[in-house]
């Protein structure tokens, strides 16, 4: 079975280092990968880093896709429309108040998961919505990806909905 593990390992390998053995069943998996970079660091340095790092993509491809010609795992990843960071303009310290008003009581219909840890990620089977307060300017930092176009329009629907519900008066950049 494929794992990042599995490829992480194949890369330091290759850079001709010794890999560790994975941890015992039950450990977190990025325990794992601590112990890698850090066998790549304990090595060969700064040196090595940079080159796990160059090894790593034709690793997982190998580990992956081992038959596959060698663009064959990059082009087989889904492409997916995304927008750059937004910015909704706010006072000063009211990007927080309307974040958790948000949080509170926004409703998403036909999300799969809302995850509200350092702002409100909306999950949906087809893309994603992002707003979450940002900590150096006045602004609600909003983002939005999708499979297609209807799909992000819907989903920043969604958002426009649940932000002017809580903020009437907000200037959206979408």
């Amino acid at each position: 079975m494929a794992s990042w593990f599995g490829a992480m390992r194949l890369a330091i390998e290759r850079l001709g280092l010794h890999a560790p053995a994975p941890a015992a069943p039950g450990v977190a998996p990025e325990a794992d990968y601590r112990t890698l970079v850090q066998a790549a660091w304990s090595q060969g340095g700064w040196i090595a880093l940079p080159r796990l790092g160059a090894a790593l993509p034709r690793a997982l491809a190998w580990e992956f896709a081992p038959s596959a010609a060698p663009g064959a795992v990059l082009e087989a990843l889904p492409d997916a429309i995304s927008t750059p960071e937004l910015h909704l303009k706010t006072a000063e310290g009211e990007n927080y108040a309307l974040m958790d008003k948000l949080k509170a009581g926004a409703r998403f219909d036909g999300a799969r998961e809302v995850i509200t840890i350092d702002g409100l990620r909306v999950e949906y089977a087809d893309g994603f919505g992002l707003a979450r307060p940002s900590n150096t300017t006045p602004v609600v930092v909003l983002r939005f990806e999708a499979d297609n176009a209807a799909a992000l329009k819907r989903i920043q629907e969604d958002f426009r909905r649940a932000i002017l519900a809580v903020k009437k008066d907000a200037v959206l950049p979408f």
